[in-house]
């Protein structure tokens, strides 16, 4: 009886760690995607600055960021997916083709900012 009452308290611990444990993750997902984002921002001023050309249209993770240069987009964080990336050359933007952990980013020549949150706070 003693046994079954130990394992039932381990139980019950375990899953309100895990519980807990979870949007930890999620929250590090959301950060890189950030910080990934962020850097593909730099890279495209770089390009911009540089002389070379940003290729529009969708684009994976290893491809060509910039006619003229050896950048290339990364890969988005583990927990994020394999997205593509959307870059608009017109006045150049670039977004994730779908959100990373409920949040969505849009960066352009001036700053990176949340385009959509799925549930509130999920970008923060």
């Amino acid at each position: 009886m003693e046994l079954l009452v130990i394992v039932a308290i381990i139980g019950i611990l375990a899953t309100i760690v895990i519980v807990n444990i979870m949007p930890a993750r999620q929250r590090a997902a959301v950060n890189s995607y950030k910080t990934v984002m962020q850097s593909v921002r730099t890279g495209l001023e770089s390009c911009i600055v540089g002389g070379g050309e940003i290729i529009g249209g969708n684009r994976s993770a290893g491809s060509v960021l910039c006619l003229g240069d050896d950048m290339v987009f990364p890969s988005l964080p583990k927990g994020c997916g394999t997205m593509d990336y959307v870059v608009d050359d017109s006045v150049w933007s670039v977004t994730t083709a779908s959100p990373c952990g409920g949040c969505r980013v849009l960066c352009d020549s001036t700053e990176c900012r949340t385009a959509e949150e799925e549930t509130p706070g999920a970008c923060q």
